[in-house]
C-alpha cells in the first residue's frame, strides 16, 4: 500500500508530517512522484511547495536532489521522510536547533546508536547532493564527512525508518 496516502487519526500520513513541519520552517518542499496528483489533492490548502519528481523511479536520492534544486543554496535543508508518520514537533526541533547552532554542516538523530530521520545539512552541501551519481544514497554524502558529522542521540524511536514504526497505519480497506 501507498504509505503516504494511508489514514492516521483521519488524514493521510503525508498531511500528518507536513502539519508537524509547517510550524517550524520557513518553507516545506513536497516531492511527489508516485501517485503525485492523489497526494498533491490530499495535502490540500496547505501552504507547501509541491515539486514532481519524474525520475522518482531511481530512488530517494533523486528526490532529495529535486528539492536540493527546488530550494537553492540559499537555505539550509531538512530531509524528512513521506512514511514516518510518528514523527514528533519536538524531535523536528531538537535537530533544527543543533543544526543552526553547531559547527558541524550534517546533524544526524540516532536511537542506540542507529542513524535516523530527519537529517539536517547546511546549504553548503548544495552541489554535493546534486552531484551525487544514481545509485548511491544520501548515505554516501553523510558518511564520508564524518569530521562535519553531528550525532544527536535521541530517545525516541521514531527518528528509524522501518515497517515496525507504522503501527498507528490504519488501512483503509480492513500512509509523509
Amino acid at each position: 500500500e501507498f504509505k503516504q496516502l494511508l489514514p492516521i487519526r483521519g488524514q493521510p500520513a503525508v498531511c500528518r508530517i507536513v502539519d508537524v513541519l509547517i510550524p517550524l520552517l520557513h518553507r516545506v518542499v513536497v516531492v511527489v512522484g508516485h501517485r503525485a496528483d492523489e497526494v498533491e489533492l490530499a495535502l490540500g490548502e496547505r501552504t507547501v511547495l509541491c515539486v514532481r519528481n519524474e525520475d522518482f523511479r531511481d530512488g530517494m536520492l533523486s528526490s532529495v536532489q529535486c528539492a536540493v534544486h527546488a530550494l537553492g543554496n540559499q537555505t539550509n535543508y531538512l530531509i524528512c521522510l513521506g512514511d514516518q508518520p510518528s514523527l514528533a514537533e519536538d524531535t523536528v526541533a531538537t535537530v533544527l536547533r543543533a543544526g543552526e547552532s553547531a559547527a558541524e554542516g550534517i546533524v544526524v538523530p540516532t536511537f542506540v546508536g542507529k542513524r535516523g530521520h530527519p537529517l539536517f545539512l547546511h546549504r553548503r552541501y548544495h552541489q554535493a547532493v546534486i552531484d551525487l551519481p544514481d545509485g548511491v544514497g544520501l548515505n554516501a554524502l553523510t558518511r564520508s564527512q564524518p569530521q562535519d558529522t553531528l550525532e544527536v542521540p535521541m530517545d525516541r524511536r521514531e527518528i528509524l525508518r522501518s515497517e515496525e514504526h507504522t503501527s498507528e497505519l490504519q488501512s483503509p480497506c480492513n500512509l509523509v
